[in-house]
């Protein structure tokens, strides 16, 4: 099987500085003082670690990369101590090389390493069929709630991940795709803060080796927000309408009282 991952990638980011966000996002918000913290205190035993594309690391982003696979034997080389933070910065790496360099590490008896999450979500591994992500557009002062929904589960670093079976994934899937088509869901490249930097959605969505991206007008984010908390025959449990409303509570939606939801 081929393996390939998306190549989207919308361009934004996050300050550690969260006004309201859910599990996921706390302990996002947990890695990265961990971190800054441990950096602080400990200086150069507190190496960061960069996972690049090419399955090489930068230790600290300076000097020659290294394949990431050698890192620890050249750690506990350099003598490292075993229970130095090491932080893992792993915006351009690829799924597998993230979940093996982690695995090495703690093979090699290091009991404190950490991953810095990435800015704008984990880059999937091929392997995952489906996959639909919802997160912010516009100007990010907080970590912002980002929400995966497949039929698989996997491990991530960033998002809060939504496990459902494929009947009700092919109803949200439609919703997506047909809210996706509309001229007015324009491409990542093209998309612009409002005048008044109003919040929005970007939906990414990966199916076998197709991926599709687009970014929603602030004006109906909140309607499609909605639109899919009250889909038919996906039967929400409470917890899993929690973390749709997560991403809307970012947005400047007016919500009507509750009802159908």
């Amino acid at each position: 099987m081929q393996h390939t991952r998306s190549n989207v990638s919308p361009p934004f980011g996050w300050i550690a500085n969260p006004l309201r966000v859910g599990f996921a996002s706390i302990m996002a918000l947990v890695a990265v003082q961990v971190c800054m913290a441990s950096d602080a205190v400990n200086g150069m035993n507190s190496p960061s670690v960069f996972i690049q594309a090419d399955d090489n690391c930068r230790v600290d982003n300076k000097g020659t990369p290294v394949r990431c696979a050698q890192l620890p034997h050249r750690f506990r080389a350099a003598h490292v101590s075993s229970d130095a933070w090491i932080c893992l910065y792993i915006d351009n790496a690829k799924y597998e090389t993230v979940v093996k360099t982690l695995d090495l590490f703690r093979e090699a008896g290091f009991t404190n390493v950490c991953v810095f999450p990435p800015f704008n979500g984990t880059n999937l591994s091929g392997k995952v069929k489906r996959w639909i992500r919802l997160q912010i557009a516009g100007l990010q002062n907080h970590i912002f709630a980002m929400l995966l929904i497949s039929t698989e589960r996997f491990e991530t670093w960033r998002e809060e991940v939504l496990v459902v079976s494929e009947s009700r994934y092919d109803v949200i899937d439609r919703f997506t795709q047909a809210r996706m088509a509309q001229p007015d869901c324009i491409g990542f490249k093209d998309f612009r803060m409002g005048p008044r930097g109003d919040n929005t959605i970007a939906i990414s969505t990966h199916r076998e080796y197709k991926d599709h991206a687009c970014v929603l007008p602030a004006a109906g984010s909140c309607d499609f927000l909605s639109g899919l908390i009250n889909l038919p025959d996906v039967n929400w449990t409470d917890a899993e309408i929690q973390s749709v409303k997560d991403v809307r509570n970012e947005l400047s939606c007016k919500v009507e009282p509750e009802h159908s939801e």
